[in-house]
């Protein structure tokens, strides 16, 4: 929202954590115009909350020259939103998709050991949050973007990928499920070291882009190597997620039983948003559709069988 050259952005009074200073200036909206209530520094108090809401104020706004602190204290203050009981599913979900998005794009843009450390710790938020409220899962799977970005495309994967991952997979302990989710989240990672005219090309790829392409999972790894966040799940997921079970896949040309459940389980999902998002060369496909052409290339021995049909059964269930 604008008013006098400047971006407003809309948050929710419910977010704003009592008794914590805020970093950024808080406006309201009044006759389509903003006015400062608060500037930074100063505490937000429960009397001030109460105040608001007596006011019928449930919404404020931070400028957008604030935008990157209120991301990192949305990020800060996440596990006491998602555990506020006066925050529904719905709301705390998006909560989880804008944070998510947000770091995601800042990582692809700037690959460093601190981004990737920060992501980290961002993604382990993600997973015990995954592991502990189903409700907000549903809400997090209904919610995957509609228009395609690696950015995005990560998240959708990341999140989609680790609730099938604990659907159907038995005896993984937490510390699993952390490194799980690493590799889930972080599988195009290495798409951060492709140049940008390679992964905004409008139109089919030449042999030549491809090549370059294809190392997009083994730059991943090595990404991850040096950061020392590879394990032996996560490397599993970066390096196998666009292998197929007939050997056509990339980067080894792995075949059945030679990829890991890990690999068939990313390969799956990442198959099927790509699908169901829309592209600059490609229409979203609906999920029905999405499953029917995997199913084709199942058949044809791209996709695990047995993975496939699990899939299915747990996407129907959401």
């Amino acid at each position: 929202m604008e008013n006098e050259g400047r971006i407003f952005i809309l948050t929710d009074l419910s977010l704003l954590r009592i008794d914590e200073v805020s970093p950024f200036d808080l406006y309201l909206n009044s006759a389509d115009k903003y006015v400062l209530y608060s500037k930074k520094g100063l505490r937000f108090t429960e009397a001030l909350r109460q105040e608001l809401i007596l006011n019928g104020v449930k919404t404020v706004y931070v400028p957008d020259s604030d935008y990157d602190v209120y991301q990192e204290y949305i990020e800060k203050n996440l596990s006491a939103i998602i555990k506020d009981a006066c925050i529904g599913p719905q709301e705390k979900s998006k909560i989880v998709c804008s944070s998510s998005k947000y770091l995601m794009k800042k990582l692809f843009e700037d690959p460093r050991f601190e981004t990737i450390a920060r992501t980290k710790k961002t993604v382990d938020k993600r997973v015990d949050t995954i592991l502990s409220d189903s409700k907000i899962t549903q809400q997090l799977i209904r919610l995957a973007e509609f228009d395609y970005s690696t950015y995005t495309h990560s998240i959708n994967v990341g999140i989609i990928s680790l609730a099938f991952a604990k659907d159907i997979l038995e005896n993984i302990s937490e510390e699993q499920f952390h490194d799980l989710g690493t590799g889930f989240f972080l599988h195009d990672i290495g798409k951060s070291l492709i140049p940008l005219e390679i992964i905004n090309k409008s139109e089919p790829l030449s042999r030549s882009d491809w090549m370059v392409m294809k190392t997009h999972p083994q730059k991943g790894c090595e990404i991850l190597r040096e950061t020392g966040f590879l394990s032996e799940e996560a490397a599993s997921i970066v390096l196998q997620h666009h292998e197929r079970s007939d050997g056509s896949g990339y980067p080894k040309g792995l075949k059945g039983d030679e990829i890991s459940c890990l690999g068939k389980i990313c390969s799956i999902v990442d198959s099927f948003d790509a699908l169901t998002t829309n592209r600059c060369y490609q229409e979203a496909c609906s999920s029905f559709n999405a499953m029917n052409i995997i199913k084709e290339r199942m058949i044809n021995k791209q996709f695990d069988p047995d993975v496939f049909s699990k899939f299915v059964a747990f996407f129907s269930g959401k």
